[in-house]
């Protein structure tokens, strides 16, 4: 009697101990809202929206002839990016250009003059320049210099400017890798015109003093499908050997291996174990669980409960 009261204590010690062993999976957290730049309409006086033709002698169409222009020539950009296949061509798409006027009309005034800056849209990755003048305007619309040329790139080691091509990490290089973003094929652009009379922000922008009205210009552009996606591969590589083992998973042969992969990795879960549930992983170490140890201790138990129940002849 006393061997079948210990047997069912203890199974129900076992089946309690089982139940906090149970793991409860937290949700994965809420991927951050898209960023974007501090704006203040109130700030731009005399606001014109330029979606066509652009005073001085260029269009919209040159400014992305332009980028177009860029995307052909990657290789003249930095020496990490040689060795790179010439990106897609780009066209304008008319169903993005009140989504590019949009923009322009916000005025933005961050972070800092004549640096391209990136954020993403709702569907698509915007580029924008500020606070220029409009020789600064026509070079940077026109010609590839100021974009090649700018230090946030041209700074960067080789090595790690090539091995974002296969595996994208984000940082202030964005607007670079954006622009040339081996999958974009659709661009929108806007330009806005607009005078500034706010001295305190123009003269800590333009780390000097400034104390007149200012006519400052911005270019916005939007780009689909939208690139600087973290892990994917930027664009790809010509004049290495290329071994594609299906469509999911390209592997890049070059003086480094880059291995980058197009699959889309789930979002991580946590486990977060109840209280007291390091009890039940006794003898974890060496390979039992609690299953194990049931079947151990009812084996061991079950002797005893015969030997109990059937008297031993002498």
């Amino acid at each position: 009697m006393w061997g079948t009261f210990t047997l069912l204590c203890l199974l129900g010690v076992l089946r309690y101990a089982a139940l906090q062993d149970a793991t409860t999976v937290a949700p994965a957290p809420a991927p951050p809202a898209p960023g974007g730049l501090g704006n203040d309409t109130s700030k731009c006086e005399d606001l014109v929206v330029y979606a066509d033709k652009v005073p001085d002698g260029f269009s919209i169409k040159d400014i992305i002839s332009n980028i177009g222009n860029m995307r052909m020539h990657l290789e003249d950009f930095v020496d990490g990016w040689k060795g790179s296949c010439p990106g897609g061509p780009v066209k304008m798409d008319p169903s993005m250009m009140k989504d590019a006027e949009a923009e322009a009309k916000k005025c933005h005034m961050e972070p800092d003059p004549y640096e391209p800056m990136f954020w993403e849209g709702t569907g698509h990755g915007i580029v924008g320049v500020w606070g220029m003048d409009m020789k600064m305007l026509k070079e940077m619309a026109t010609t590839t210099k100021p974009w090649m040329k700018n230090k946030r790139l041209t700074s960067l080691p080789d090595e790690k400017l090539k091995a974002m091509i296969g595996s994208y990490v984000k940082g202030d290089w964005d607007p670079f890798y954006q622009i040339n973003w081996g999958l974009t094929d659709q661009v929108a652009c806007a330009v806005a015109m607009y005078n500034s009379s706010d001295f305190e922000l123009l003269s800590k922008k333009f780390k000097k003093e400034i104390k007149t009205k200012t006519q400052l210009w911005n270019i916005m552009c939007l780009f689909k499908p939208m690139g600087c996606v973290v892990g994917k591969e930027a664009w790809k590589f010509c004049g290495f050997r290329t071994e594609t083992g299906n469509s999911h998973k390209t592997k890049i042969t070059t003086p480094f291996t880059i291995s980058s992969t197009s699959r889309t990795i789930p979002p991580s879960t946590s486990k977060t174990k109840k209280p007291h549930s390091a009890g039940t992983r006794i003898g974890g170490e060496i390979g039992l669980n609690v299953g194990t140890l049931t079947i151990l201790i009812l084996t061991t138990l079950s002797k005893n409960l015969i030997n109990l129940l059937i008297p031993i002849s002498a």
